[in-house]
């Protein structure tokens, strides 16, 4: 098989970072109420910069101000602080269910399919 010449000058990038200078960034931290602490880069042009941040390590909101997250930490009233990401238990299909749905909504989407189901068999 003959090779096509020049055809990999198009496949390789002659590109370099040389006199490409990174924007300027700030670094903001968020505690968690466990403990973690979580440094994020920002722009410095950014108009909105979060209060409050996912925990990267267990799930748990971070706030911005480790007095927030003390407070947070303190407000569980003496209970295990459990992980929404390691909970063994996790979420039922009910519970998630009604996070969307409303109990009169779930009724009225019963009853549309039992009415459904009924004319079918009759």
């Amino acid at each position: 098989m003959t090779a096509l010449r020049g055809f990999t000058l198009n496949s390789h990038s002659y590109e370099t970072d040389e006199g490409v200078a990174p924007a300027e960034t700030v670094r903001k931290g968020y505690h968690c109420p466990a403990g973690h602490v979580t440094t994020l880069r920002f722009s410095v042009q950014a108009e909105d910069i979060p209060v409050t941040w996912d925990c990267p390590k267990c799930g748990r909101v971070a706030h911005d101000d480790s007095a927030a997250a003390d407070l947070a930490a303190s407000t569980v009233q003496g209970r295990a602080l459990v992980s929404p990401r390691t909970s063994p238990t996790g979420k039922t299909h009910w519970e998630m269910l009604l996070e969307r749905r409303t109990l009169a909504d779930l009724e009225v989407i019963l009853a549309e399919r039992l009415s459904l189901l009924r004319s079918k068999g009759a």
